[in-house]
């Protein structure tokens, strides 16, 4: 426990260089000793516990500060603009505002300075933050091509199985050679808690494999328009989270060989972008 940047595998990597690991003898593991030997190696690791009870280890970690991701929030910024607009209400917190309501700006323009200036005091920086609501139009282009690679399924079911016991990896049955080049692959894990007592040092991982085959199909134009429909739904929820749609104008048509699917969106959002700048 303990660990958000550093995952559970890196972890239990790290223990397993200095003897802590499935199948290892309780006698032979110092705790106090892999503590310290895994903090001297693994930079990110600023403190750790290691408490073995009964065949089960407990390992709590503190990871170091991360002093470059503090260091960027404090970087001076200024808010440029994302997108031409006409600006309908501000939200800012810090920052010299360079625009007002009513405005229409360009993208890239600047909207909130990071830098305060005066004649009677030195120049001073911050990180400007806030809202710069806008009216935005918007314009969206989806190409389906009416002629598309599907996935076949051979039904054919390869499988590989493998039993972990006590950290040794013990192959149980394989019924393949050479493996198809396309297929999907599913993992899984079984692991084996008989008594409720915690899991076992011993599960079973499985890897089958299902082969399939590409080939070329025509969908119909109606297949066509419900595919453009979500792939343009997709397109604006990129490009505007969280925006008001005022207005939607769709156009539609089959040309050459696909269906184009044209959208203008009319809508209110943020269009604030925080750009960091050095100061020297």
């Amino acid at each position: 426990v303990g660990n958000e940047r550093l995952t559970r595998e890196e972890i239990i990597a790290s223990l397993e260089e200095e003897g802590l690991c499935i199948g290892a003898l309780k006698a032979d593991v110092n705790e106090d000793s892999v503590e310290q030997r895994v903090m001297i190696k693994n930079d990110e690791v600023a403190w750790m516990s290691v408490n073995i009870i009964g065949t089960v280890a407990h390992v709590e970690v503190r990871e170091v500060i991360d002093t470059e991701v503090k260091d960027a929030e404090t970087k001076p910024a200024n808010l440029v603009a994302l997108y031409d607009g006409q600006i309908v209400a501000l939200e800012v917190y810090s920052g010299f505002l360079n625009v007002k309501e009513g405005d229409f700006v360009r993208a890239g323009e600047l909207l909130v300075s990071g830098i305060y200036e005066s004649e009677k005091a030195p120049l001073r920086y911050t990180r400007a933050n806030g809202r710069v609501l806008a009216r935005v139009t918007m314009h969206f282009t989806v190409e389906i091509p009416l002629l598309q690679e599907k996935k076949v399924m051979t039904g054919e079911k390869i499988e590989k199985k493998t039993l972990n016991f006590f950290g040794k990896s013990i192959k149980l049955f394989i019924n393949y050679r050479n493996l198809p080049q396309s297929c999907d692959i599913i993992n899984y894990e079984y692991t084996f808690d008989p008594f409720s007592l915690g899991e076992l040092p011993v599960s079973l991982t499985a890897q089958v494999f299902y082969p399939y085959e590409l080939v070329e199909i025509e969908i119909s134009e109606e297949e066509a328009i419900e595919q453009a429909y979500a792939a343009l739904r997709e397109l604006i929820d990129g490009d505007l989270p969280d925006a008001q749609i005022l207005k939607k104008t769709l156009y539609g048509e089959a040309r050459d060989g696909k269906y184009v699917l044209e959208c203008t969106v009319t809508a209110v959002c943020d269009i604030a972008k925080q750009i960091e700048f050095e100061v020297r």
